[in-house]
This record gives structure tokens, C-alpha cells and sequence, in this order.
């Protein structure tokens, strides 16, 4: 009966739903979410890093924040030392292609948080503020001030790698 009104076939219809969900792909980019926690305390340990799942970006709007999407990775928070900012099992996106903390000192009237990164430490991988105030220093910040600062220098320092900037999070509200 739909052909009668339409004049297309189903097949017709169902090209016509393909390209518009290729249309929607190329808007798109597909984030693989790993099955690893960042620690918001003080550790966390993942036997394994492997893709559990995927969550769709709008490419404009990570071509706008500088994101390339093949260096773009999900992972989950463990732990409340982020809070109120993040919260135990919030999904984060990460840069992995913004792996430098430059150098910089705030001055007393400077009331700019210092970015979220996830960072590798001897600990495991954790998610903190990150601040360098000096070279050769790296200090860890929690939102939580039940955390102190962690300062990471000598071979601290040295082991620590930056696994990217934190550039989006999603927090599900649960009652």
C-alpha cells in the first residue's frame, strides 16, 4: 500500500535510511570506552585496558576543542579525591595527544584551576590536577581537600608519564 502512496519500495526506503545514517557517521566520531579506572584517591589497578564500548562525538565539536579522534580515549573515575568535580564511576575523555604540563607559576591572584589530567604513576593511573610550578616538580591536586598535594620529583617525576588531558566528563545521577 505505501508504494501506491509513496511510489518508493522498501528498498528505496531503506537507501534512503542508509545514506542518512551515513550522513549522521560522518558528523560523528566513535570513542572507544576502555574497561580501565582512573584513580580519584589512591590507586587503582586494571588487568586490562581492552574496549568495552564506544560513545559517539560530534567531529565539529572536537575539531573546535583541538581533539584529534584517533587520540581520544574513555575510561572511568575510581574514588571520591576529585569530588565535586568528578565522581566514582564518571566516564572521562581523554587527550592522549596533550601529554605536556608546561612550566607555570600562579601568583597569588590567579584563581584558574590547573587542568585535569590522567596520569600514570607508580601508584597506577590516577586522575588529579595537574600543576607545574617549577622544572624538575610536578604537583598532584584533588578537588576533595581531604587529599593533600602530592609533589612528584627525582625519580617520582621521572616515572610518572602523562597519559592525556581530561577534556569532557559525564556523571550519571543516581539517588
Amino acid at each position: 500500500m505505501s508504494f501506491i502512496l509513496t511510489g518508493k519500495t522498501p528498498s528505496d526506503r531503506l537507501a534512503a535510511l542508509t545514506a542518512d545514517a551515513l550522513h549522521v557517521a560522518d558528523d560523528f566520531a566513535s570513542i572507544p570506552i576502555h574497561d580501565a579506572f582512573l584513580a580519584a584517591g589512591y590507586s587503582a589497578q586494571n588487568d586490562t585496558e581492552a574496549v568495552i564500548g564506544h560513545l559517539a562525538f560530534r567531529r565539529d565539536w572536537l575539531d573546535r576543542m583541538g581533539i584529534a579522534a584517533d587520540k581520544a580515549r574513555i575510561a572511568r573515575v575510581r574514588g571520591d579525591s576529585m569530588a565535586p568535580t568528578l565522581h566514582d564511576d564518571d566516564m572521562v575523555l581523554i587527550d592522549t595527544g596533550s601529554r605536556e604540563v608546561a612550566v607555570r607559576k600562579r601568583g597569588p591572584e590567579d584563581r584558574r584551576l590547573p587542568p585535569i589530567y590522567a596520569v600514570n604513576t607508580a601508584d597506577g593511573p590516577r586522575i588529579k590536577r595537574v600543576e607545574r610550578p617549577e622544572t624538575g616538580q610536578m604537583q598532584l591536586l584533588s578537588d576533595n581537600n581531604e587529599f593533600p598535594v602530592e609533589v612528584l620529583t627525582g625519580d617520582r617525576l621521572k616515572r610518572a608519564e602523562i597519559i592525556g588531558r581530561v577534556v569532557w566528563w559525564g556523571h550519571t545521577v543516581r539517588e
